[in-house]
């Protein structure tokens, strides 16, 4: 008798489990793979902290549970909101992720440390945006929170480029204003992308609008019996008084908002974004008037509010002349709707269109004209890929 055993060809049903089993095994690795980088990381850049204070450091900014979030959230690494909220306004302008997408864009950089944050953010923009493909055939993993911790050791070795400092500057309040700076300078973001071709300022990259003047112009315009500020009007009274007005008309327009004034008697008032509200009517800024480049290019000068971030300072902590204690945001647009990105969490404004109420600190605008070539849609399904592996679940 033969002892031949016939077997049994499985059938299409049973070869598709076995595909979707094998994929959940990729993504379940793909995803402890990111928690014990994100752990490892955590310990590494603060050895001092017990370990409930470490394990404490490797949950914060993860949701907790199942959330369905429209874009992903950065996690908080201990005080990094301000390169979260400067990373999450460039990443939800259009141009910037369009730019950023160009090949072999960070070999034009000559600087090492330069060239190796610019491949980072380029990294951070495209898992943010497309997530993480395991295996050839594999749909991408995508995430509700992604661990930046990789884009931030480049941006400290960058920044710093003395370790010791890098190490120090870590849990310590620094301005996203800074950010914005290096980021348009070293990568040549800003004269790709944001350069006005002014001569008489500090930097032609960015607009920062004058705080201070003898009529005492930016007290008078963010005061108002309702503590309301119409941006409209307020930015454009600041630009009529720089020194000059703008030689080109960038796809992007960085403007710093002056976030302290002085008032009648002299006193330093910080503009808090939860105590003050603005009115941006329909989020336009006709620069026109302030444009003396070619005059046929006139009628391209004007801008759409694209993504802004907002200070918000502790209640108790006296106004000066830098950010001692409080925390960034993100507010972006993407199609016809309004975010507000805070750190791990990223939420829409639910105001049916309309900008948010938040005062800005620095400003993205995008040239009216612009026609999206990367737009970004909102995830429509419940995303259940955070860094816990035990978390995942099939789409």
């Amino acid at each position: 008798m033969s002892s031949f055993k016939s077997r049994k060809t499985p059938t299409k049903a049973a070869a598709r489990g076995g595909v979707a089993r094998r994929r959940k095994h990729r993504r379940i690795a793909l995803l402890s793979n990111q928690a014990e980088e994100h752990r490892d990381w955590c310990q590494l850049h603060y050895p001092a902290l017990t370990q409930k204070e470490l394990d404490d450091r490797f949950q914060q900014g993860r949701p907790n549970g199942v959330v369905a979030q429209p874009y992903p959230g950065l996690a908080n690494l201990r005080n990094t909101c301000y390169v979260n909220a400067v990373c999450q306004a460039l990443l939800h302008c259009d141009a910037v992720r369009n730019w950023l997408a160009t090949d072999n864009l960070a070999s034009r950089i000559a600087e090492d440390d330069a060239r190796d944050f610019l491949q980072a953010l380029q990294n951070l923009s495209h898992t943010l945006q497309d997530g993480v493909q395991t295996a050839t055939g594999d749909p991408p993993v995508r995430f509700s929170v992604w661990s930046p911790h990789a884009l931030l050791d480049a941006f400290l070795r960058w920044h710093w480029q003395n370790q010791h400092d890098a190490s120090e500057a870590l849990g310590k309040q620094h301005d996203a204003r800074e950010v914005l700076e290096r980021i348009l300078k070293t990568t040549d973001m800003g004269n790709q992308l944001f350069d006005t071709g002014m001569l008489h300022t500090s930097r032609s990259d960015f607009i920062s609008l004058p705080a201070f003047a003898q009529d005492g112009w930016w007290y008078q315009h963010f005061t108002s019996e309702r503590q309301v500020i119409n941006m409209r009007d307020s930015l454009a009274a600041g630009f009529a008084r720089l020194q000059e007005k703008l030689q080109l008309l960038p796809l992007l327009l960085a403007v710093i908002v002056p976030p302290f004034a002085h008032d009648a008697d002299d006193t330093t008032i910080c503009l808090n974004s939860q105590d003050i509200r603005t009115d941006w009517g329909d989020c336009k800024l006709d620069l026109k008037e302030h444009f003396t480049g070619h005059p046929a290019e006139r009628v391209n000068a004007e801008y759409r509010l694209a993504a802004y971030v907002a200070y918000i300072g502790d209640e108790d902590v006296a106004p000066s002349w830098s950010f001692i204690r409080g925390h960034f945001v993100t507010y972006f647009c993407e199609g016809d709707r309004w975010y507000k990105a805070d750190d791990s969490t990223v939420q829409s404004t639910d105001m049916n269109g309309a900008p948010p109420s938040a005062f800005p600190y620095l400003c993205i605008f995008q040239r009216c004209d612009y026609t999206a070539a990367m737009p970004w849609a909102p995830t429509q399904a419940v995303s259940y890929t955070h860094l816990r592996a035990h978390e995942t679940r099939e789409d």
